[in-house]
């Protein structure tokens, strides 16, 4: 069998990984040396072959292969994020996306609390972009100036990683969205055993202020994840 040897420099690394899920790393510089085999793909018995420059690979036993060729050989879509170092394979949000975490607050107040860049879920799901609420009083309260320019508020829900292996609590906390005074959204008691996140996706047609108001109820609480704005 052909294989050839290569030291490969990755500053962001992004691939499906075959039998064990979707690894990256993000935000630093590594040597590594990676095996190229001539991998064969096949899909449902179709052979096809992958375009030039996206060859897969083999890194520590694990093989790598191109997430845009197996995702489209799928009839899947895929598409790329990179202010959160998003995937989409499938079903793509609609229109311009604005981040939670890059728009002007008209009112902003908190308390252990804070936006943060790195997050780990209590699933070990890793996320770059979160509103963290972290003590048993813990909350942010902030109002936003909308104009009626955005379609959807999405998000996820998800309990800090080191509720993975702690007792259980029926209610870390809560989200509640208003729009323009009136409460459009409320998540209810955030358990800390969930076992997928919580999506948020709330119509925003014609609001004009938008309040965001996050409030824990334990220590380590959780967060509010890749908030976003949609027009």
């Amino acid at each position: 069998m052909i294989k050839q040897k290569a030291v490969l420099v990755f500053s962001i690394l992004i691939a499906v990984v075959l039998l064990t899920g979707v690894a990256y790393s993000a935000g630093f510089t590594k040597n590594i040396e990676v095996t190229f085999y001539p991998l064969k793909y096949y899909f449902d018995g179709v052979q096809r072959q992958a375009p030039d420059g996206q060859s897969g690979f083999i890194y520590n036993g694990t093989t790598y292969v191109p997430l845009r060729f197996v995702s489209e050989a799928l009839g899947k879509e895929v598409g790329w994020e990179g202010s959160s170092y998003s995937i989409y394979v499938g079903e793509q949000p609609g229109g311009e996306i604005v981040y939670l975490s890059d728009m002007r607050t008209l009112t902003s107040t908190k308390h252990d609390a804070e936006f943060v860049t790195s997050f780990k879920t209590n699933m070990g799901e890793q996320y770059y972009n979160a509103f963290w609420t972290y003590s048993y009083d813990g909350y942010i309260r902030s109002e936003y100036v909308v104009d009626g320019k955005y379609k959807k508020f999405q998000a996820l829900l998800a309990p800090e990683e080191d509720w993975s292996s702690t007792r259980k609590e029926d209610n870390l906390g809560h989200l509640a969205l208003y729009g323009d005074g009136k409460k459009i959204y409320e998540s209810g008691p955030i358990p800390s055993d969930i076992t997928t996140p919580i999506k948020v996706d709330v119509d925003l047609t014609g609001v004009l202020k938008l309040k965001v108001i996050l409030e824990s109820e334990e220590l380590d609480g959780f967060g509010l994840i890749d908030a976003k704005l949609i027009k």
